[in-house]
């Protein structure tokens, strides 16, 4: 009688992302290490350079959240005695912080550039377009919800509920600063927003135009684009979209219209509102 073969085991790892992790995990232990002798009073042993290092903490804290890893905690018999170190912690501000630093390409939030110079003019702020105008009514009525997929009436609009906090405060942070103009930002938030996208079952390229259209900024390609209204931007996007992937799109679209159509018919609105835009 033949032995049952084995299921293969699971897939390690990758070996270089192991090692990635284990060296953040190493680096954010020696900073704890290092912060615990100042809490001691023994900070005067430290030089620059582990002085630069304890200032990278939040950083290289974010840079672990990164990686999916839990923090390390220095053990008690690791610790210097002497009073613990306050504000030892990092706090999820500290983290969103860097983490933003690193989405916008290491640029601090401040204002002012990493070199240290002033800070550039503020560009003046322009009025908002037509279709973050409504984002942000349908955002002021319904506060539960982080960002909507606007839809062409007679579609309901869809609500996107963002659970985990710490992403929900980096989405409110990049959408902040798509408002004020910045291609990073948009793109951030496409990539957040994929997800949800295609849960509802919603085209990628809808999601595209209508960050395009609130932003003028095209969040695939991060070009900053002055467009009239929603259908500029469709039309702008759909110029540029291969005709294989533009039938897709359609016909994906066509699909979730229907579904929703028929929930909209029970009266069941996706998001709990139905679309109020004309």
């Amino acid at each position: 009688m033949e032995e049952a073969s084995q299921p293969p085991a699971p897939q390690e790892e990758d070996k270089a992302q192991r090692n990635a992790k284990k060296k953040l995990r190493q680096k954010y232990l020696e900073i704890l290490r290092l912060e615990a002798q100042l809490a001691a009073g023994r900070g005067g042993a430290l030089n620059e350079e582990q002085r630069a290092k304890v200032e990278r903490k939040a950083a290289v804290a974010a840079q672990v959240a990164e990686l999916g890893c839990e923090l390390p905690v220095l053990p008690p018999s690791a610790a210097p005695a002497g009073p613990p170190a306050h504000g030892s912690d990092v706090t999820p501000e500290e983290v969103t912080s860097a983490m933003e630093a690193l989405a916008m390409g290491g640029r601090s939030g401040g204002g002012a550039p990493a070199g240290g110079g002033a800070a550039a003019p503020a560009a003046p702020a322009r009025p908002p377009s037509q279709a973050l105008a409504y984002q942000q009514r349908l955002q002021h009525d319904n506060p539960g919800f982080a960002y909507f997929f606007a839809l062409p009436s007679p579609l309901p609009d869809m609500g996107v509920q963002l659970v985990d906090p710490m992403g929900a405060v980096f989405f409110e942070v990049m959408k902040r600063r798509a408002e004020g103009g910045e291609p990073r930002a948009a793109s951030m938030m496409f990539k957040q927003l994929e997800q949800s996208a295609a849960q509802q079952g919603m085209p990628l390229m809808q999601l595209r135009v209508q960050l395009l259209a609130e932003f003028g900024i095209d969040p695939v390609t991060e070009e900053v684009l002055e467009l009239a209204d929603d259908q500029a931007a469709l039309a702008w996007v759909e110029a540029r979209t291969p005709p294989a992937e533009l039938r897709r799109a359609r016909k994906q679209f066509e699909r979730m219209a229907e579904q929703l159509l028929l929930q909209q018919m029970g009266g069941v609105g996706v998001g709990g509102r139905r679309n109020r835009r004309r």
